[in-house]
């Protein structure tokens, strides 16, 4: 099991910085103003929270997105401060594998622009959370494929999980997006094969099961820490087919050692 997430270790590593996309924003660009543009990074710092309903073999899932840093730390110009970035997913759904890992098959998430602030309410899920469609759409993104787990602690109440999700963006706004030099990113101009993908990894620090009357299912509120990381890959199919045999593995070797 060691080997196995070491080799997964790397696979994200590679995942996130080989192919990294060294990127600036620019919401003067949209926004207008004297925001400037932030510095150059290629990983998203990010803070979740969803609703995940748990029917047995499926599952869907709705979730509230906000970006809260840039990686590596760099000039923000605003971010987080005076403008938002921030917005979710309604659609996520998936089914469990054999391990009882949950495998994410489909889904959209979009990212708004806005001077106004996001609000998380006081509760986990997403029931009590608002302003995350406001301003102006800036990216829209489609899920290739995503692999996550949720664990009780054998000792305690508390849970404890991580999801890995692969996206791809289908648009973005290149008043809003541009390369380490300064240009807009178009996705009309890349190489022919490229995509551009978003490579989420979060944990999960809070949870709540709340059992469904009649049907035996679940809602699961969860609150979660993570970083986004951009990258341009050639071969999205490959990559997604070794990282689907991989965390199979890893999440088998996890429920063994903890559920025993």
């Amino acid at each position: 099991m060691k080997k196995v997430l070491i080799t997964l270790a790397i696979v994200l590593f590679a995942a996130g910085s080989a192919n990294a996309m060294p990127i600036m924003l620019n919401p003067n660009g949209i926004l207008g103003g004297s925001y400037g543009t932030t510095g150059i990074f290629d990983q998203l710092g990010t803070y979740i929270q969803t609703t995940s309903t748990d029917v047995g073999a499926t599952f869907s899932d709705v979730g509230d997105v906000a970006v809260t840093s840039l990686i590596p730390s760099v000039s923000r110009a605003g971010l987080d401060e005076t403008w938002f970035l921030a917005g979710g997913w309604s659609n996520l759904v998936g089914n469990k594998d054999v391990y009882g890992n949950y495998v994410y098959t489909a889904g959209t998430l979009d990212l708004y622009l806005s001077t106004a602030k996001y609000n998380f309410g006081p509760s986990i899920g997403t029931g009590d959370d608002t302003g995350f469609a406001n301003g102006t759409k800036v990216a829209s993104l489609s899920l290739v494929n995503g692999y996550g787990f949720l664990i009780q602690n054998p000792s305690s109440v508390e849970y404890f999980g991580s999801v890995d999700l692969t996206w791809e963006f289908t648009s973005l706004d290149k008043r809003f997006w541009l390369d380490q030099y300064g240009n807009g990113i178009d996705l009309t101009k890349l190489s022919a094969g490229e995509k551009i993908f978003a490579f989420s990894d979060a944990n999960t620090h809070l949870v709540q099961v709340i059992p469904i009357p009649n049907n035996g299912g679940l809602t699961i509120l969860s609150d979660h820490n993570g970083s986004v990381a951009i990258g341009v890959v050639p071969e999205p199919a490959s990559m997604a087919l070794f990282g689907t045999g991989l965390f199979g593995l890893a999440g088998a070797g996890f429920r063994k050692k903890f559920l025993g």
